[in-house]
């Protein structure tokens, strides 16, 4: 492994127009005292006729033209969602292999269902696969989410955040490119799982529960179970093992990078545990460009790598560090260095 290198050939992001916070507001969508709270200004939101599994079928089509790479030399595919991606006993990541035209053949085509962490560990399958394929060139990695009623409430779900809709797309191979991929950890502590899962029984049919999603009453209810300090503790330790590790590994430190893709959460969630609890600089972050979009599920490095490509930030030798939060809990960390 030490002698196998995987480059970032492209990426691609199908991102619908936004609504904003204000607009959100005057209809009564959501609370003026909590935009103050989140900083957050947007959220990206698809029309109805646009499913999330279409817009990963965009976003993979952009990064595979991108990359020059033929969809036939794809070795690994795999598709992360937070949401229910539209059907039941269904294999999203086959829906995107055939809209792509990747033909059928050898190729692992899977749905990597680990929250919004769920690209990190999709990094970590695809370098698995392709050091195993020595005729795959490539791997497709997508994401995408439509955080849509009943099911889920952008603006009241989760308390600290609002939620947007997109689709992303990443091809990674031993082709060079833009960036060179230098590290990747994920840290799990399933002893705080239950602040996502709640005290609802489990369900006894698919679309059981209750409607929608309140991530944040299962939060609360879960809570008292849990010395305070040691919670906070343990959601700061996560985030900070991934960090740590990949820069170790890399014999760098923190500082040296110069832009860290954060998840597109609200400023009063993300300053407890990365700004002061960790000590990252809010100005190198992707923060101001995220709180346009909303907290896109497991897109979120994928869009902050796109923005940075796109944008023009990024030098070479730069170092950029993306860091993902998953349900239940499973932190993940991927180190790039521009070339």
């Amino acid at each position: 492994m030490e002698n196998f290198t995987l480059y970032v050939n492209a990426v691609g992001a199908s991102l619908p127009p936004a609504i904003s916070v204000r607009e959100a507001i005057d209809a009564g969508l959501y609370p003026a005292e909590r935009a103050e709270e989140s900083r957050q200004v947007a959220a990206t939101v698809a029309p109805l006729d646009r499913p999330a599994p279409d817009l990963a079928v965009d976003a993979a089509r952009i990064a595979l033209q991108r990359s020059g790479i033929a969809p036939a030399t794809v070795g690994f595919l795999s598709y992360s969602s937070v949401l229910d991606t539209g059907f039941d006993m269904w294999n999203a990541a086959s829906y995107v292999q055939r809209e792509v035209q990747i033909p059928p053949g050898p190729a692992v085509v899977a749905e990597i269902n680990s929250g919004c962490t769920g690209v990190i560990v999709s990094l970590q399958f695809a370098r698995a696969q392709l050091l195993c394929m020595p005729d795959a060139e490539a791997a497709l990695i997508v994401a995408s989410d439509c955080f849509r009623a009943p099911e889920f409430d952008r603006w009241n779900s989760d308390v600290g955040s609002i939620y947007g809709d997109c689709g992303s797309a990443i091809v990674v191979s031993r082709r060079p490119g833009p960036l060179r991929l230098e590290g990747l950890a994920v840290h799990t502590d399933p002893i705080i799982e239950p602040l996502i899962r709640g005290h609802d029984p489990f369900r006894t049919s698919l679309h059981a529960g209750a409607q929608p999603i309140n991530l944040s009453q299962r939060s609360w209810d879960s809570v008292p179970e849990f010395n305070v300090e040691e919670l906070r503790e343990r959601l700061v330790n996560g985030p900070r093992s991934v960090i740590h590790r990949v820069t170790k590994a890399a014999g760098i430190d923190l500082g040296d990078v110069a832009h860290v893709i954060l998840p597109s959460l609200g400023y009063n969630v993300l300053q407890p545990i990365y700004f002061h609890g960790i000590g990252i600089d809010p100005e190198r972050t992707t923060f101001d460009y995220g709180r346009g979009i909303g907290h896109a599920g497991a897109s979120d490095p994928i869009i902050g790598i796109d923005y940075l490509l796109t944008s023009g930030r990024l030098c070479p030798g730069d170092w950029v560090l993306a860091v993902a939060s998953g349900f239940a809990f499973l932190w993940g960390a991927a180190l790039f260095q521009v070339c």
